[in-house]
């Protein structure tokens, strides 16, 4: 529901995935925007044309393990027979892989330690990398990220190899951030820089839904059509965030506002 030019977009992605030339899609906006709803969306559509489909979520509180996103997408598919197979034919260097994904994991170090050897991240993204693309030959790959801007600074330097290495394979990676939570200052704002850079790397800015979407999320809230009046109010009060404007239309409700908007966002 009007998401129509996102989707567009994603669907274009796809295609050109499934033709042999990944891609790398970042989706930017606002808390509650719709980021993560239009992937889904999206997914659906990606699982009738048989992708297979792999999800990864960052999280904001401390304590998660390094690479986190990246142990949640693929564990799923290391136990499928035919990967296991597909492990066999890359060698040793994917021994790190098994133990990454399967074994009990640490939580990270603080940013204060001294990270894991150079070498040693590249033959673990190199792993990943050769994985993922032999996976892809059988299976065409969707991976999503969600909530990229609390990853963990392995995990975003892993997305980033990545983004290089599909570029000629049926992978296509997706990952979703608030953009108004990455500034300069935040740890991972030059990797996210540098990654928006890449070819073929596309970012969609996810904004506002415009007035005739607002209007059909009240009339599915509320089970009848809103007046134009209650559509006005809302939009303007909540620039057309959807979380934010099913949050206003059930106050309302609750309130017994519907039909004087004005007096309760005025109290509020």
């Amino acid at each position: 529901m009007g998401r129509e030019r996102e989707l567009g977009l994603l669907h274009g992605a796809l295609d050109d995935m499934l033709a042999g030339d990944g891609r790398m899609i970042l989706l930017a906006g606002e808390p509650g925007i719709g980021k993560t709803r239009t992937v889904a969306q999206f997914t659906v559509g990606a699982v009738e044309r048989g992708v297979s489909v792999l999800w990864g979520r960052c999280y904001e509180w401390g304590g998660t393990p390094s690479y986190w996103p990246w142990i949640q997408a693929l564990r799923g598919i290391m136990l499928d027979p035919a990967v296991v197979q597909d492990i066999a034919r890359i060698g040793d260097s994917i021994a790190m892989l098994d133990h990454m994904l399967l074994s009990p994991p640490r939580t990270h170090a603080p940013p204060s330690v001294s990270p894991a050897p150079e070498q040693h991240r590249f033959q673990l993204f190199d792993a990943l990398g050769r994985l993922l693309r032999i996976v892809a030959e059988r299976t065409p790959l969707l991976i999503v990220i969600d909530d990229l801007q609390w990853a963990d600074l392995p995990s975003m330097l892993m997305l980033q190899f990545l983004a290089q290495e599909v570029r000629a394979s049926r992978v296509l990676l997706v990952a979703t951030y608030r953009d108004i939570e990455i500034d300069h200052g935040h740890p991972l704002a030059a990797a996210l820089t540098a990654l928006a850079r890449e070819p073929g790397c596309l970012r969609i800015a996810v904004r506002g839904l415009r007035l005739p979407a607002i209007a059909q999320l009240i009339e599915a809230t509320i089970e009848r059509p809103p007046s134009e009046r209650l559509v006005s109010a809302i939009y303007n009060e909540t620039d057309g965030n959807p979380f934010f404007a099913g949050e206003v239309v059930r106050l309302l409700a609750d309130e017994g506002t519907l039909d004087n908007p004005d007096a309760t966002m005025t109290r509020h």
